[in-house]
């Protein structure tokens, strides 16, 4: 795939551009306009950014607990707060990466909205955003209380020979020549792209750059964005263009450490820096804050100042995003490639305190408290007194050369004869004044023990009371949350243009199908119509507790829906029980069909039935044959009368039977009208 002579990209920028003159630069279209004004916003950032890294700086060795120039077990103690708030606080606000899920803005754009996720999930992975995004909450937790991270394609190029003509588009009759070898295709010599990456990288505090008059908490808003950052001559030579002839001008970092976030501690820490380190300032500004010709508000510059170099080496339109003709307007990405996180915001102040700044007061107070704990206790030695009129004279010597430990010999009454000075004790209300610090801090922090993962005392809180804390908790943390997941988003949706201009869709875990289908949809334009999401407390990580519970509610909600296939679920049950789903799992048995409920209530003249019978047999609860001529074969020897006498010769012969005149029923159908009880009131 052949990029555009301004995508030769390499280390974090994003694309080389020969070296242009101030002159050209001005004279250029798409240039900046005023180079010497850039650089002036860019130093007035920096003048800000010192001062703020001086705060920053002490941020840090609060949490690394080097809260003082020299050590000192006498008389303080370095309290690590800001340690355990910080990896708690962090824990809770994204613990894992989450997956990002594509819905289509367009219905035509559904079928592909999936597949396309997949793709930019893929490449966030392999680009390192979890890494990125561990090393910039800390940033914003404890250091500085902003944090930032760069979106950024680079490729390798070489030159490569190349037909200047498709073959397909000939004529005929070329094309003929062409299969008999009469007619050969001129070639042409281009770039070829042999080696590409996306990368997301962290951008210290210490490096970023924003106009210092913007007020608000959305970075894509600001005019500009941009960054200080170094690179070896190497890199910077094959990104910017550098010639051999201005090495000397360029390499060497001359910060000091003002301008860092960690200062060298000791003597050994200086001149290790790399002597071809090349410093250079990035910026990325939207065209029409400063440009009165541009018509386009998506349209973003990129304007890159090398140390050594007065003229921008880099002043071009930011190869993340391209102009469409057809579409008229930008494909691509439609965002700063910086992106920053915040996680509160102070009215007009775009760089807000950190967590540990808020609490330093605390923190220092605290430290002062256990400093005199100290004292005291070195200060408070036991000291014991004994009676010169009452000891002997050599006890008393080896008394106050503290020789005796066990028994010593007294004359008469021993406790009037040694005794204990009474010490000092320290007052029982400072040690009240902690909890009261710490309390002030959880406040600040809107964190309690539960939160932290630390034992609440026993008595202080009602089980009423800790579950509304937690509840209120979960409001807040939830809040600050959901900015973390607004910053992995917009580093999503830069990596999703990016990938629609660069990116290979031909990847090993996509089917073939699945690329079929998206070579329905202009792949230059399908991240404009896909919006992407990312489900809830996707970014916090469960324990295997917690997930095998999620997993069992879904099991026994859905499981006998017929709507769900549980195999997966079942799976991942086994697995976090540390148990191989494939030793245990047996091939799923065919469910049995759905027979409607039936009841029935037959009673023993229903059995003449034949309806009845035949249900009884349909259901396999009828007796057999045999059974049956057994019962028959028992009922009749039950029910046999005794044998008669034989009959008496001499008896007379049985007189002739008359008519049979009982009573016959003339209506069998006739019954009786239903008898109605009812006592009549008067």
């Amino acid at each position: 795939m052949a990029l555009p002579n301004n995508m030769v990209l390499e280390s974090e920028a994003l694309a080389p551009a020969p070296q242009v003159s101030a002159a050209d630069a001005q004279a250029k279209p798409a240039g900046t306009s005023s180079p010497s004004k850039w650089k002036a916003r860019i130093e007035k950032c920096k003048t800000k950014r010192r001062r703020l890294i001086t705060d920053w700086t002490i941020n840090i060795d609060y949490r690394r607990g080097k809260q003082f120039d020299a050590d000192s077990d006498y008389d303080r103690i370095a309290v690590a707060c800001d340690w355990s708030m910080t990896k708690s606080k962090q824990s809770q606000l994204f613990s894992q990466v989450p997956k990002i899920v594509s819905t289509a803005k367009q219905k035509a754009y559904a079928p592909a909205a999936p597949i396309f996720g997949k793709v930019v999930n893929d490449q966030l992975t392999a680009a390192g955003v979890g890494v990125a995004m561990d090393e910039c909450l800390p940033d914003a937790i404890n250091a500085a209380g902003i944090a930032a991270v760069i979106v950024a394609y680079e490729s390798r190029q070489a030159p490569k020979e190349v037909p200047s003509l498709d073959p397909a588009k000939l004529p005929p009759e070329l094309q003929s020549m062409l299969a008999m070898g009469t007619y050969q295709i001129p070639m042409e010599t281009i770039d070829a792209v042999i080696d590409e990456r996306f990368t997301i990288n962290r951008i210290s505090p210490a490096d970023l750059l924003w106009p210092i008059e913007f007020t608000g908490s959305d970075y894509d808003k600001a005019p500009w964005v941009g960054r200080s950052g170094r690179m070896t001559w190497s890199e910077a030579k094959a990104a910017f263009g550098l010639t051999d002839e201005q090495k000397n001008l360029v390499v060497g970092d001359t910060r000091t450490d003002v301008d860092k976030l960690t200062p060298s501690m000791s003597d050994d820490a200086s001149g290790q820096e790399d002597d071809e380190t090349v410093s250079f300032d990035e910026i990325f500004y939207w065209r029409y804050r400063f440009l009165a010709d541009e018509k386009y508000y998506k349209a973003i510059q990129r304007v890159v100042f090398v140390k050594g170099i007065d003229a921008p080496v880099v002043d071009e339109p930011w190869a993340g995003q391209r102009f469409d003709e057809n579409l008229g307007g930008y494909i691509g990405s439609c965002r700063f490639p910086i992106r920053v996180l915040t996680l509160t915001y102070i009215s007009d102040e775009c760089i807000p305190p950190s967590d540990s700044a808020m609490i330093r007061p605390q923190v220092d107070e605290l430290i002062k408290s256990r400093g005199q704990i100290m004292k005291q206790r070195d200060h408070s030695i036991p000291v014991r007194w004994f009676d010169v009129n009452r000891i002997d004279a050599t006890i008393q010597t080896q008394l106050m050369q503290g020789d005796y430990q066990g028994f010593i010999p007294t004359n008469g009454d021993g406790t009037r004869a040694i005794g204990e000075v009474a010490r000092s004790s320290y007052p029982r209300e400072n040690f009240q004044f902690d909890s009261v610090i710490k309390n002030d801090m959880n406040e600040a922090l809107g964190m309690g023990p539960n939160q932290q993962g630390t034992p609440m005392a026993s008595g202080e809180h009602s089980a009423t009371e800790a579950g509304i804390t937690q509840e209120n908790f979960q409001t807040r943390i939830g809040y600050e949350r959901a900015k973390c997941v607004n910053f992995f988003i917009g580093i999503a949706d830069v990596m999703a243009g990016l990938v629609v201009l660069y990116g290979d869709f031909e990847m090993p875990d996509i089917s073939e199908e699945d690329q079929q289908k998206l070579m329905l949809w202009d792949r230059e334009r399908i991240n404009h119509a896909i919006a992407f999401t990312v489900r809830a407390d996707s970014t916090v990580l469960l324990s295997a507790g917690q997930r095998t519970e999620r997993l069992m509610n879904i099991i026994n909600t859905f499981g006998k829906s017929g709507m769900i296939n549980p195999q997966s679920l079942i799976d991942e049950v086994l697995s976090l029980a540390d148990i191989d789903p494939a030793t245990v799992m047996v091939e799923p048995k065919e469910p049995p069909k759905d027979q409607p409920k039936i009841s029935y209530n037959f009673k023993g003249e229903d059995l003449n039935n034949p309806m009845v019978v035949a249900v009884l047999v349909e259901g396999g609860m009828a007796p057999s044959i045999e059974s049956l001529e057994a019962a028959k074969k028992m009922m009749m020897a039950v029910q046999i009368p005794p044998a008669a006498p034989p009959p008496d010769p001499n008896a007379a012969p049985p007189a002739p039977a008359g008519p049979d005149t009982t009573m016959q029923d003339a209506r069998p159908d006739w019954q009786m009208v239903d008898r109605i009880n009812q006592r009549r009131e008067v």
